[in-house]
């Protein structure tokens, strides 16, 4: 067949019942001279322009769908084939293959785009005066999947709940969308806004900006209705950014709407430019927001939260932490040379507590892959024994222990549970004075002295008079 001519929409030209729209000439109102020469650029052909780049079997319900509500419709195999600047609107399910040669979508087109089955395809898009691209990154497995109810999303609302959420439940995995820029990779500061997402909030459809007067809407390869969401897109884009008119009535065209008419549409479209610029400030506050969480949360790995997941030296490194945030002066007695009596490393940690200038404990911190282990407690005893042959007056031996580290915080069972009797004051050498502190305890300590919730004296005291098990914070507060 004779390949469509790209200045005439496309199912429409000469014989048609409808008028073709026509190309005008280009004019120059004045002669031409060495120095100048101006134009006045004619186009007839009735927006929305739509360019329609299709290859999937809804091709002929969405031409139908596009004669309804479109004013000019050209099918084309590849963007280098037209001036994309006469156009509005991009559709396409192949978006890669039409972007050949280097031509990618222009920013002003608003873009309709579906994946296809194992790629989504990538657009290219300039925000902070960088290229970003939009693409599929990877497939995912996801049971559950989440809707958008975002006002800014309103008017998709009927399709996603009908059509594209029942879609995607069906499917066993999930091509999720992500953002980069083009130079470095690294994650870009485009903001996509997921219509749907996983579990995970891992987009699987979502619009996002391609300038301030377009925008793109992104869909997976399944997604169904698309003549439906054609129709919705296009009306949203006329309302959204005033480049073209709304189609489907003339009632709709502000020419013919009554004065009262005129002001509603008006301060709706100034409520929604609103509304878009309100979204568009708190998900940049809420992207730094999120990227300040991941760099807290690397922190909190490599800081506090050792207390809860390490053993060895990374766990006596952290309890030193927290034990100087309790006000506690401490000497990492790991770093110094083993006691000369001979009987190998001594215990962790030496402190001083600032109200009691006499409270000497032994402080001994140990970290388990499972439950604590009865045996240690003769080791434990064992240094507050080697501490008073040298000379020490010690009135505590304090054991930190975290165990089941491997374990949520939450779901880990108390430390010796059950077993009372084998850290009970009768069952120990005279003047041992075992303290059992869960490194739990001693973090949630830590954080509310920081926090400002509890005096540092009032956990230090606790600790002075405790025996057997710790019992970490007190409940009154």
């Amino acid at each position: 067949p004779r390949p469509a001519d790209p200045l005439l929409p496309a199912g429409r030209g000469p014989g048609n019942s409808r008028t073709p729209p026509t190309m005008g000439p280009v004019v120059s109102p004045t002669a031409m001279t060495d120095e100048t020469a101006e134009f006045v650029t004619y186009n007839e052909q009735p927006k929305p322009r739509v360019l329609l780049a299709w290859k999937g079997p809804e091709v002929d319900a969405l031409q139908a769908a596009l004669d309804r509500c479109a004013g000019t419709v050209v099918a084309i195999s590849h963007l280098s084939l037209v001036r994309q600047g006469d156009f509005d609107v991009l559709v396409t399910d192949d978006l890669d293959s039409i972007t050949v040669q280097g031509t990618r979508p222009a920013r002003h087109l608003c873009l309709l785009w579906k994946g296809r089955k194992r790629s989504f395809g990538t657009d290219q898009v300039r925000t902070d005066n960088k290229d970003a691209a939009i693409s599929g990154i990877r497939r995912v497995l996801s049971a559950s999947m989440k809707v958008s109810a975002s006002p800014i999303h309103a008017d998709f609302e009927q399709l996603l709940n009908s059509s594209l959420l029942p879609a995607e439940l069906a499917q066993a995995d999930h091509l999720v969308l992500d953002h980069h820029w083009v130079r470095s990779g690294a994650r870009s500061s485009l903001h996509l806004r997921p219509l749907i997402a996983t579990a995970d909030d891992e987009p699987t459809a979502a619009t996002y900006e391609r300038s301030p007067t377009s925008e793109g809407v992104a869909l997976p390869a399944h997604a169904p209705d698309i003549e439906g969401w054609v129709e919705v897109c296009l009306r949203r884009w006329a309302r959204k950014f005033g480049q073209f008119p709304i189609l489907g009535g003339w009632s709709d065209d502000p020419r013919w709407m009554t004065v009262d008419q005129e002001h509603v549409v008006a301060a709706k479209t100034d409520a929604e430019i609103a509304l878009r610029e309100a979204t568009e400030r708190l998900e940049a506050r809420i992207e730094e927001l999120r990227t300040l969480a991941e760099e807290e949360q690397t922190r909190a790995i490599h800081g506090p939260r050792r207390l809860l997941e390490e053993k060895g030296d990374p766990l006596v490194e952290a309890a030193i932490v927290a034990l100087t945030t309790l006000g506690y002066e401490v000497t990492d007695l790991d770093r110094e040379d083993e006691p000369a009596d001979g009987g190998g490393k001594g215990e962790d940690i030496r402190l001083a507590d600032p109200d009691a200038s006499d409270f000497d404990p032994v402080v001994e911190v140990k970290g388990y892959d499972k439950g604590t282990k009865g045996s240690d407690i003769g080791k434990v005893v064992r240094h507050k024994v080697r501490a008073e042959a040298a000379g020490r007056t010690t009135d505590a031996t304090w054991w930190i222990v975290n165990h089941n580290r491997a374990t949520a915080p939450d779901e880990r069972p108390i430390a010796f549970k059950g077993e009372d009797a084998m850290i009970a004051r009768e069952s120990l050498p005279e003047n041992c004075g075992l303290v059992v502190i869960d490194t739990r305890d001693l973090f949630l300590a830590a954080k509310a002295v920081e926090a400002g919730t509890i005096e540092a004296a009032t956990i230090r005291a606790s600790l002075r008079s405790a025996s057997g098990r710790w019992a970490g914070l007190p409940d009154d507060r």
